[in-house]
């Protein structure tokens, strides 16, 4: 086993660890969230200046100048709190965020495909599984994610570990055994909470408002049923993973992308401020583009799991892998 790979597969350990004895302590609760296709230099400077007036970035569009002028700031902190204010003003100074590269902070994948499949599997197993999930074919997880481990360790019912995807695939993703866990994704209508009018409304909104990609649904239903279901079934655990900031980057990056960042963080805002009982693990999976990148899609793809993102050739093959700074609150 490699350094890097002992490092990763060890922090996914530990994480789990303190899930577990969390029993023992304050925090009763689980919430992870994930938005693909979020940029690490979004969430750490804001407004890209190399981006924000670039027209195949969409800002030379009606509403670019406006948005340009609501986000742009001298400093890149001043920036990150103007696109992602509830992250930098409420979140980050009760937590820890890693993954700041202009920090020296980094956590890096181990699977050499580096696409979606692949860093999700490795976000909640630890590990890469490269002879098995070699990229976004429909297989089965072969190996059980730490939501299965943690439901068996605390004698848990199938309902109270719950995943909302918007991607489809998190059907194959989040469980090696089906039914494990409850998982709703892709266009799916939630059987919980039974008898509920509004999960019922969204079930129907969500067939009839198809989008860009039949394999993954917009972003407000998977939000809205998933905030359903924590408020009726109260999960243990509740994994909700966002999709439309890695489909707008495709579309037009920057202009869509930024005002989806303020959507997604309005809803991560209400996600995620439900009292100290619950801990909050906010991570952006997929944010592997630089400038070059933007227009190509996912020629590359993931490189962390924090914030994954490409690593630039010369980065790689210093053999510097294995970094990881989380430097005493400095982001």
């Amino acid at each position: 086993m490699t350094r890097r790979r002992f490092l990763l597969s060890s922090g996914a350990a530990a994480a789990l660890a303190s899930a577990i004895a969390a029993q023992q302590r304050k925090t009763k609760n689980l919430i992870l969230v994930t938005a693909d296709g979020l940029r690490w230099q979004d969430l750490f400077t804001g407004i890209d200046p190399l981006l924000m007036k670039q027209k195949d970035a969409g800002m030379t569009e009606t509403g670019a100048p406006e948005l340009r002028d609501r986000l742009w700031k001298p400093q890149p902190d001043e920036r990150r709190m103007a696109l992602l204010p509830y992250f930098w003003g409420t979140l980050a100074p009760s937590g820890v965020v890693l993954g700041n590269l202009t920090k020296g902070s980094s956590v890096h994948v181990t699977n050499r495909y580096r696409v979606s499949y692949p860093g999700y599997s490795e976000i909640l197993t630890g590990r890469a599984q490269d002879d098995a999930i070699r990229g976004n074919d429909p297989v089965q997880n072969p190996t059980p994610t730490f939501l299965q481990l943690v439901k068996e360790r605390w004698k848990l019912p199938k309902e109270k570990v719950a995943v909302f995807g918007s991607w489809d695939m998190f059907h194959y993703i989040a469980e090696s055994r089906r039914g494990d866990i409850f998982v709703n994704a892709g266009y799916e209508a939630s059987a919980l909470p039974a008898g509920n009018p509004r999960v019922a409304e969204l079930n129907k909104l969500q067939m009839q408002a198809r989008y860009l990609d039949d394999s993954a649904r917009h972003d407000a239903f998977t939000f809205g049923l998933a905030m359903e279901y924590l408020k009726s079934v109260a999960p243990r655990l509740l994994f909700i993973a966002f999709d439309e900031t890695d489909d707008w980057a495709h579309e037009t990056p920057l202009r869509p992308g930024a005002q989806i960042h303020s959507v997604s963080r309005r809803r991560a805002s209400g996600t995620l401020d439900l009292g100290a009982d619950i801990a909050r693990v906010p991570r952006f999976h997929h944010a592997d583009r630089d400038l070059r990148s933007w227009a190509r899609g996912h020629s590359g793809g993931l490189a962390r799991p924090w914030q994954e993102r490409r690593r630039r050739r010369a980065d790689l093959d210093r053999g510097d892998r294995t970094r990881h700074a989380a430097q005493g609150g400095s982001y």
